[in-house]
């Protein structure tokens, strides 16, 4: 998963989502972090929130709702937004419409336990899959007509790190390394920041360790930069250009 944002258009007859590539501002980032709840994970994640006083914009998995759904409340009650991801993290794109449908609804009904459904509604699907694909983006707009695409400006590969070091000591400095490569670049102002919860289909020591790792230093870099953590927030006037022409991708 690399930069997501790409100025090749792609065209539909209409047929494209508003989808959030940025923010409206270059004082701020939003950060968005998928893959939870996770109680290896959560809890941390959302006392080092609180104490830098950063809003997150959270994309859960069902099927770790349905594991730990008091997390889902600790999130809300924190003060984060919080959207599903899908149930069981797979390539929604190869599916047909009825299993995503199944798939947002079965999650949407446990969020909706802990807080009212939003409009419009944010979706990033897992991997973010079907970015692309006029298909897909009719079957989320024919599960919530209010939906909203919720793509990335940068991520800080941390879905790679615990696979790819060993030991605790290299896990954290490549941590480091990521966070240092992320606040190197000079245009990060009005990025939208993609992290994971104890990221899928890494079988890893230390992989739950690696969202806080990264937040321990992350957090404290971008208020030193002077950019600000805003939430990331639906576009409320989207042009009616953007349902033919498409500039993102995956």
């Amino acid at each position: 998963m690399g930069r997501l944002f790409r100025n090749q258009p792609t065209f539909s007859s209409g047929d494209w989502l508003p989808t959030l590539t940025r923010l409206p501002t270059h004082r701020a980032v939003a950060l968005t972090i998928d893959d939870g709840p996770c109680p290896e994970t959560t809890p941390e994640v959302l006392r080092l929130l609180k104490a830098h006083r950063a809003r997150a914009t959270f994309f859960v998995s069902g099927e770790r709702v349905q594991e730990a759904p008091e997390l889902v409340g600790e999130i809300v009650a924190h003060g984060h937004d919080v959207f599903a991801h899908g149930w069981s993290h797979i390539r929604l794109q190869d599916e047909p419409a009825e299993v995503l449908h199944d798939e947002m609804t079965r999650t949407e009904a446990l969020l909706a336990l802990f807080r009212r459904t939003p409009m419009p509604y944010l979706v990033r699907l897992p991997y973010g899959s079907g970015t692309r694909a006029a298909h897909l983006h009719r079957a989320v707009k024919a599960w919530n007509p209010s939906s909203q695409l919720a793509l990335w400006t940068h991520t800080l590969r941390d879905h790679l790190i615990a696979a790819e070091e060993q030991g605790l000591a290299a896990v954290k400095a490549r941590c480091a390394a990521e966070v240092d490569r992320l606040l190197s670049r000079r245009f990060l102002g009005g990025s939208i920041l993609l992290l994971h919860e104890k990221p899928y289909n890494v079988d890893a020591p230390f992989n739950a360790e690696v969202a806080p790792l990264i937040l321990e230093t992350l957090l404290p870099g971008l208020a030193k930069r002077g950019l600000r953590i805003d939430r990331l927030a639906p576009l409320f006037f989207p042009s009616m250009l953007s349902r033919y022409v498409l500039t993102a991708s995956v």
